[in-house]
């Protein structure tokens, strides 16, 4: 008896030979049952209790795995969780408490090597064990005789006719472009020149708008003096990018008499330098530029209103400008700034009416106000008071 409760703890023993003698005793009791001797519900008593010890032991066996494995995953958790925390105080970012760090946190040498050990415990224990053992390397030199010799080894061996020397790097072949990638180099470059070369003419002309609007177009006795409104509509016509100096030009400059001709003449210009820049909004502004001129008709507000028109549009040719240059800065590439900026045109309306004053209102002239503003800060409060 003793023998098959030899094993376990004292502990385990109490609580076998426990459960032993209740099964046993009632195997004695069911010998009082017709048909059951004594000698058989002994014998059924020690069974039952054996078998009873044997599962409280496997009950056991399963409890200790599954408590081995829960320990195993609390410190596999929180070996992560120190990893996680070791990169964003490297790199920045969110640590294994949830916590977002914007910028590595300040440590000298020695402590952001032992980071790194914690951070990367794999790579880094790998490249620690490269660095002080590293891999032998077989260099083989003419030995003379048509043998070659390994300088580590010693060994020698016979040159073959094709040998190639294992430590000079073939050059790596050049990356061949397609005609088309670079036609469409040629495309892209000559395109942002033509954006450069419109940005900074539109710089100098502003000024020259700014001048042109200052200056009175008409007499004492009010009459209208028709060259200073062909200097005005000269200035406008150089902020938008029209050839000045051409016969054609010239032509129509010299038609300008009265405010009626600068009137008509400026609203051509306008619209002609909107109408080359193309997409649904540029349609929109154009009509808004129209139903704006046809309220206010032959009037000194209209000519005003049309050099505003015309400082705006010379102020797209810069902010477009910038944008490639962003564009650029960002992919490393002018592939897409074109498409990119009609998305963003499209998305910012290029005038709109103040809830104040009801007059018309250029971003152009939102922007001047609020210089020093972030771009994407002054774009979302021009959408939200002078959106569509």
């Amino acid at each position: 008896m003793a023998g098959l409760l030899d094993f376990g703890t004292e502990e385990d023993k109490k609580q076998g030979l426990g459960l032993l003698g209740l099964l046993m005793g009632s195997g004695i009791l069911a010998g009082n049952q017709p048909g059951a001797s004594v000698g058989q519900a002994f014998g059924q008593g020690t069974a039952q209790g054996v078998q009873g010890l044997m599962q409280m032991k496997q009950q056991q066996a399963g409890q200790q795995l599954r408590d081995l494995q829960m320990q195993k995953l609390k410190a596999d958790m929180a070996k992560e969780q120190g990893q996680q925390s070791a990169q964003a105080a490297l790199f920045g970012g969110q640590d294994g408490q949830g916590i977002n760090w914007n910028t590595p946190r300040p440590m000298n040498e020695q402590q952001r090597m032992g980071m790194m050990g914690q951070a990367f415990p794999t790579q880094y224990g790998t490249a620690m064990m490269e660095s002080l053992f590293p891999k032998p390397t077989d260099k083989w030199v003419d030995a003379g005789g048509g043998l070659q010799k390994n300088e580590r080894t010693g060994e020698t061996k016979p040159i073959s006719p094709k040998l190639v020397d294992v430590n000079v790097q073939a050059p790596k072949p050049p990356v061949l472009q397609s005609e088309e990638d670079k036609a469409l180099g040629q495309q892209y470059v000559a395109e942002y020149k033509g954006v450069v070369e419109s940005a900074s003419a539109a710089e100098n002309a502003r000024n020259q708008i700014r001048m042109a609007r200052a200056y009175s177009d008409t007499s004492a006795d009010g009459k209208e003096l028709p060259s200073v409104l062909q200097q005005k509509v000269g200035n406008a016509a150089v902020a938008l990018g029209f050839d000045v100096e051409s016969p054609t030009f010239k032509s129509t400059l010299g038609r300008v008499s009265d405010g009626q001709s600068f009137v008509g003449t400026m609203q051509n210009l306008v619209l002609t330098k909107m109408q080359a820049q193309k997409g649904p909004q540029t349609e929109n502004d154009a009509k808004r530029i129209e139903a704006t001129l046809a309220n206010l008709g032959n009037t000194p507000e209209a000519r005003d209103f049309l050099l505003r028109a015309s400082d705006a549009l010379a102020y797209e040719d810069i902010q477009k400008r910038d944008f490639y240059e962003s564009h650029r800065g960002e992919k490393g590439t002018l592939a897409g700034a074109n498409m990119n900026w009609r998305a963003f045109r499209n998305q910012v309306p290029f005038m709109g009416v103040s809830p104040n004053t009801g007059k018309p209102v250029f971003f152009a002239e939102f922007a001047d106000a609020n210089r020093g503003k972030p771009q994407s800060a002054l774009i979302e409060a021009w959408k939200k008071q002078y959106g569509n």
